[in-house]
């Protein structure tokens, strides 16, 4: 086997073109390895994107829904406040249609603790972070208005009210009617902040338009 020794290198340019060509050779390696991540870290990126404008465009449709809810709750509210004053009794029936559904948040928790989110543009990231923030605080409103609607409905199907419950049920009314407010506030400013990122939810649904048909009494007109 013939074994081949390394040529001495004659002089410092041929030291300096053969570190050229190795650092060349080094270069050129990373540069591809970069290349394959930033590839595939684009296409996470654009996956996640993806998902993430699906998430809020579902969002944005609850966000409608509630909305319209939102139109029409005071008045269900306002024979509640009849009843507690004497007037007649409400039926099982009350709220039964609303939906009061809350926006989720799954997508934008995958894909903020995975990094994909660190890797969008700042402006782009600026936006889906402000529009979570608003839903995290709508989640937790939303919780609030469901325990205040089962203290309402408790009083629901009862022939007639003791003066401790009339008073009760004015109480709970006045603190409904204004956490709901807080909430229909919260969605009409999610419909904006999804507007502004080019997402706009779908028409109701029959189901959904049906239910708001019921329970506001009226057509409902979609939310903007």
């Amino acid at each position: 086997m013939d074994i081949h020794k390394p040529k001495p290198w004659h002089g410092l340019r041929e030291f300096g073109k053969e570190l050229g060509t190795i650092m060349l050779g080094v270069l050129l390696a990373l540069g591809a390895e970069q290349t394959v991540e930033w590839l595939h870290w684009q296409k996470d990126v654009g996956e996640a994107r993806e998902a993430l404008r699906e998430e809020i465009r579902s969002n944005a449709y609850i966000a409608a829904v509630r909305a319209e809810e939102g139109r029409c709750y005071p008045a269900r509210l306002d024979e509640m406040v009849a009843w507690a004053k004497g007037g007649p009794p409400l039926d099982s029936s009350f709220g039964g249609n609303a939906r009061f559904a809350g926006p989720v948040s799954t997508v934008w928790e995958i894909t903020k603790a995975g990094q994909t989110v660190a890797r969008m543009p700042l402006k782009e990231r600026l936006a889906f972070a402000r529009f979570y923030d608003r839903v995290a605080n709508q989640q937790t409103v939303i919780q609030i208005e469901r325990n205040y609607v089962v203290r309402l409905v408790r009083f629901l199907g009862q022939p007639s009210l003791t003066p401790e419950q009339r008073q009760h049920l004015l109480e709970d009314v006045a603190e409904d009617r204004t956490w709901f407010q807080v909430g229909r506030n919260n969605n009409l400013g999610l419909l904006v902040q999804a507007k502004a990122m080019g997402v706009t939810p779908g028409p109701f649904s029959p189901r959904d338009q049906g239910r708001l048909t019921a329970f506001c009494r009226t057509t409902p007109a979609q939310a903007q």
